[in-house]
């Protein structure tokens, strides 16, 4: 595989400066109270757009922005929970459902939820998670009046875009592989799981085929759930190639269901081609042809191999999801 530079430019670099700089002051001057307001979930892999789309959707709503509640470095100490949390519906689990309460009324503060502030007084909560495709039927039985986003990304835009971050996609596999239920639950396919994880190590192939593996479990076990769930699913790519009518449809579904103020829609609609604060650079090309340009066709092929083997298709109108 040949490498490419990151694409943010010097435009791209001040832009971002100056949003820095404005969402300090927002989150210096951020008033939550507490009071009882509609809760949105934009959830979704890694790599998937969740930023992106949590930014439209939060501006848009005029919603705090609650980034990444569960990653390990955010949650209380005394709160023992893997780093991809596999729960079932009727699993009890008392600590993580008061901790996710208490961000969903507002009641976490810091640093790193609050990174992304666009509003200094909320009408609503958004919270962005990588980290619930695990357990999401397991949050709409808690929080039934959640209005749930999941995104999903085509599984090369997903792989170059983690191997363009240079994360390690070990841990990962560990975290998962150390969950038993998880890997029941997976059936023969968590065999995939411990072979990827063997093979790691073994030069830039194995490194792709890992992530490939990452993206398709969170995948199929996320659309396994919402399958049976009243969510909302979007497709990056189909939002993407169309931001003002697809963008502006599920701001209005998003509205009809949590009974959201979306006065914000216009304006985050205008401002949506600006790159996600945790994006390496602007906006670049999606899908196959793109990756295969960079790591080539046999590791673009093998990426959807992993996505055919874990039953993972393109459905027009949803994006990537379990084939019926």
């Amino acid at each position: 595989m040949t490498g490419i530079g990151r694409t943010g430019g010097t435009g791209f670099r001040v832009s971002r400066l100056r949003r820095r700089l404005a969402q300090g002051v927002d989150r210096a001057f951020l008033a939550d109270d507490g009071r009882e307001l509609p809760a949105l979930v934009v959830a979704g892999a890694p790599r998937s757009g969740t930023t992106w789309l949590a930014e439209v959707l939060a501006r848009a709503t005029g919603s705090r922005l609650l980034f990444e509640p569960l990653a390990p470095w955010a949650i209380p100490s005394n709160l023992a929970v893997p780093a991809f949390p596999y729960l079932q519906a009727d699993d009890e689990s008392p600590a993580l459902e008061a901790y996710v309460r208490r961000v969903l009324t507002g009641g976490v503060r810091g640093g790193w939820i609050d990174k992304q502030p666009v509003t200094r007084r909320p009408l609503g909560r958004l919270a962005k998670f990588v980290r619930v495709s695990f357990m999401l039927g397991w949050l709409h039985r808690r929080f039934p009046h959640l209005v749930l986003v999941f995104v999903t990304r085509d599984p090369w835009s997903v792989v170059r875009s983690r191997v363009d971050m240079g994360w390690d996609p070990a841990p990962d596999l560990g975290a998962l592989l150390a969950q038993a239920p998880l890997l029941e639950a997976l059936g023969p396919l968590a065999d995939e799981v411990r072979l990827v994880r063997t093979r790691l190590g073994g030069g830039a192939e194995a490194e792709v085929e890992a992530n490939a593996v990452l993206w398709a479990v969170a995948n199929r076990v996320a659309h396994a759930g919402l399958n049976v769930l009243p969510a909302i699913r979007v497709s990056y790519e189909v939002l993407r190639d169309d931001p003002p009518g697809e963008l502006g449809r599920l701001i209005d579904e998003v509205a009809r269901r949590g009974g959201f103020d979306t006065r914000g829609a216009a304006r985050a609609l205008a401002a949506e081609t600006r790159p996600s604060m945790t994006s390496r650079g602007t906006a670049r090309a999606h899908g196959r042809e793109p990756f295969e340009r960079r790591f080539g066709a046999e590791a673009a092929s093998s990426v959807g191999d992993v996505a055919a083997r874990f039953g993972l298709g393109w459905a027009r109108g949803h994006g990537w999801e379990l084939r019926p």
